[in-house]
């Protein structure tokens, strides 16, 4: 089941832009994806001039713990379909979003719930329109194991 998404990764590693520090990929926001660079930095979007030492300064922190990254087989054929839209959009930019606590395309009760969750302890969703489809991430209760996968395999 991996070997496909593992496969679909390599074929794009040509394509993926790196960073400078740490040769990393680059995601589409122009952020590094390595936590541990000097680069590191979750801007939301914006496009921004820098230091490394205001980054050190004001780096968010992952809000919870992701365990095991699984993915169930539709969430793989998502990646590759997504792969084929835009090389450098993977399914971890989507985990990166569910990580920092951006919940995606979620109700305003669903939202609430996901914060008290995060606070109490309990499993964790989160749901983006993707170029490809509809795709949910779940996080368990005790931060064991990350889920992708699609909305009609659950």
């Amino acid at each position: 089941m991996f070997e496909e998404l593992k496969k679909a990764i390599e074929e794009q590693e040509s394509q993926i832009v790196r960073c400078a520090e740490c040769n990393s990929p680059i995601d589409l926001d122009g952020e590094c994806i390595n936590p541990d660079c000097e680069n590191y930095f979750l801007n939301s979007g914006s496009i921004i001039e820098f230091s490394a030492t205001a980054v050190r300064e004001i780096k968010p922190v992952v809000k919870f713990e992701l365990g095991k990254i699984v993915a169930t087989p539709g969430a793989i054929d998502l990646q590759n379909e997504l792969l084929a839209c835009n090389p450098a959009r993977t399914l971890l930019d989507y985990l990166r979003r569910h990580a920092k606590g951006d919940w995606g395309d979620l109700s305003e009760d669903d939202l609430a719930e996901n914060e008290f969750s995060l606070k109490e302890g309990f499993r964790l969703f989160s749901s983006y329109e993707t170029p490809a489809g509809k795709l949910w991430i779940i996080t368990e209760h005790d931060r064991s194991v990350t889920t992708f996968l699609l909305p009609d395999e659950y």
